[in-house]
């Protein structure tokens, strides 16, 4: 067998769904390659891709929606030439046009919306993986990645500990020292260890950091109608980020828009955000979504850019009917007493 793995690199499901791979089939580790949605990175996993070994590859994408560039789909394509497979592992929303543009390419695909399962345990229940270790992991990352609170306090520290771990190693690290350390992280998931000191090290020092952040952030939140708060930062725990604006504002719905990434993530206590990420190209869960921000569009280094893209929030929240009662108030500071 010669497998690759493709997978999310900002959160524990997509760090956790490689490593099931590895357990699985024992990949190496310079054959995982995790990405996030910038064109900058996927094109780059592309590049290294097309240097391997090629033949009779068995390549996992997991806990990734297609690109709209078509980068995975020339390596699909590579993949296959050269007599090899690809099986497809995702949980979030899917177009009909990506399916049968990239899903009809793949020898197994589960893709689509899944409110269920997220990719981790899809690729469990595929794999066949059982165990005491494999059930106490899945339940760890379904509340991590679908931003429910963990019942008992083992599970809300390990989901705290690799959510600020994982976000030291994609925002403090350069890309080579982070892409060593989420590698290092999936042989450690796939040796079915939950727990190491470099991890929690990792969390303790990015929580000092996103402390910072996040407070400065949120002494400039900008509301929009009645349900929506805006906070704009440097890297920040999104999760964590989005839940202090909540709680800061008093709102349900929380973006958290990152200046230095051009990436916004969503989360909310009751409203369906599905919807409105895909309005900006995104997608993501009912509680927990994001996208890529166009910052040739909205210029997020400038206020004139940021006020553009709080409109287009209002606009597009508007349409969809979660402004609440209040319209026309994008951009509308929040009180320093509140």
């Amino acid at each position: 067998m010669n497998p690759i793995v493709i997978s999310h690199s900002d959160d524990l499901d997509g760090i956790a769904a490689g490593a099931m791979v590895r357990m699985r089939y024992g990949v190496p580790l310079d054959r995982i390659f995790y990405t996030d949605y910038t064109k900058e990175r996927r094109d780059d996993v592309a590049r290294q891709i097309r240097k391997l070994d090629l033949k009779d590859a068995d390549l996992f994408v997991l806990d990734l929606n297609p690109d709209p560039d078509g980068t995975f789909l020339g390596i699909i394509d590579a993949v296959k030439k050269n007599g090899g497979r690809v099986f497809w592992l995702d949980h979030h929303p899917w177009s009909k046009a990506a399916i049968r543009k990239i899903a009809s390419r793949c020898d197994v695909a589960v893709v689509g919306e899944n409110r269920k399962f997220c990719a981790t345990e899809i690729a469990i229940r595929h794999f066949g993986l059982k165990g005491r270790f494999i059930r106490k992991l899945a339940r760890t990352v379904h509340y991590s990645d679908f931003n429910i609170t963990p019942r008992g306090k083992e599970y809300r520290k390990l989901v705290k500990a690799y959510a600020l771990g994982i976000s030291y190693y994609n925002m403090i690290c350069s890309p080579e020292t982070g892409t060593k350390k989420l590698r290092l992280l999936a042989s450690q998931l796939a040796e079915g260890r939950l727990v190491s000191r470099e991890l929690a090290s990792a969390a303790r020092k990015f929580e000092k950091v996103n402390s910072r952040r996040v407070g400065k952030m949120l002494a400039d939140l900008h509301l929009v109608g009645e349900t929506i708060a805006v906070g704009f930062s440097r890297g920040v725990q999104a999760t964590m980020a989005c839940g202090e604006i909540i709680r800061k504002s008093n709102r349900d719905i929380a973006f958290c828009i990152s200046t230095e990434k051009g990436k916004a993530s969503m989360r909310s206590v009751k409203s369906d955000i599905t919807g409105l990420a895909v309005s900006f190209g995104g997608g993501g869960h009912p509680h927990a979504a994001g996208f890529e921000v166009d910052t040739k569009r909205y210029n997020l280094a400038t206020k004139k850019g940021r006020r553009r893209l709080i409109r287009q929030i209002e606009e597009n929240a508007g349409r969809l009917g979660l402004l609440g009662g209040a319209m026309g108030q994008a951009g509308r500071k929040q009180p320093k007493n509140s």
